[in-house]
Parts: C-alpha cells; structure tokens; sequence
C-alpha cells in the first residue's frame, strides 16, 4: 500500500464506477508511533556500534528518524484509504496498528480498514496442487522493500 505509481491506477477504477479493495499485507506497522518496518535497523545498528553510542542515544535517534519518515509515510497512505472504498487486513493487531497511526497522524480513516484472516491453512501450504490453467489473479508490488524485512 502507499505506492504512488499506483495511484493513476486506482484513480482510473474509481473514475469507471467501480468498488476498489486494498489489500494491506501487513501487521500495519508503517509509521509511528507503531515501530515502522520500513526503518533500516541492521544499517542503524551497525552505526551505532562503530560510534559506541549509548542505548539512550539510540532510542532518541531512532524515535526521531522514525518520526521523520512517518510524517511523509502517512500521508501517502492516508490519500491510498481515502481513495479505495476499503482495507482489508490480516489480523485484528494489524488493524489496530493501523488505525492507530493514522489516528495519531489526524486521519480518521478506521472505518474503512476491515479485518479479512489470509484463508491459507498451514496444512495446505505443503499440499500437492494439481496442474490448472494459469491466470493472473493479483497484481502486487513485489520489489516493496518494507514488506521484506525481517521482523526486528
């Protein structure tokens, strides 16, 4: 979610009369006050190592960076809500999360964010899957870098 170059995309469906989704695939953690995923810690950690610094200087550099990035964050997804009719998410915490940091942001946007659970059971994830005609079901941002980072 949030990508701009989607935007004219989803300004087209609208434009044609149609209900937009959005699927957030996330725990809703983008910004703060949330931890947001799209920090680069590894890096961060790294410099402060080489400087020595102390936990305390840490925390306060990592809060303001955070910061920093969130105010420019939001507003890229609050104007994605806004535009969709709605958000679907994975957990209720997601949801929480979420809403949330829009909240804290000054957008009041929780009633279009809606709690739908991904319907992969584990079982079926190493299940044998029969040869099918392929189509495209979904189009995604696979190089979104924040989606790939490791739970810190």
């Amino acid at each position: 979610m949030a990508e701009q170059k989607y935007l004219p995309l989803i300004y087209a469906i609208k434009k044609a009369g149609k209900f937009v989704i959005a699927k957030a695939d996330s725990d809703g953690r983008y910004v703060f006050p949330t931890t947001p995923r799209c920090l680069p810690l590894p890096k961060l950690q790294k410099f402060f190592d080489v400087l020595g610094a102390k936990e305390s200087f840490r925390r306060a550099c990592y809060t303001l960076l955070a910061i920093l990035i969130s105010q420019h964050r939001i507003k890229q997804i609050a104007e994605h809500i806004k535009l969709v009719d709605k958000v679907i998410i994975e957990s209720p915490q997601a949801q929480v999360n979420l809403s949330y940091s829009l909240l804290y942001w000054g957008f009041e946007l929780p009633s279009k964010i809606h709690v739908i659970p991904n319907p992969v059971a584990s079982d079926i994830i190493s299940a044998n899957v029969p040869s099918k005609e392929k189509q495209i079901v979904a189009v995604a941002r696979w190089e979104a870098v924040d989606q790939k980072i490791p739970s810190q």
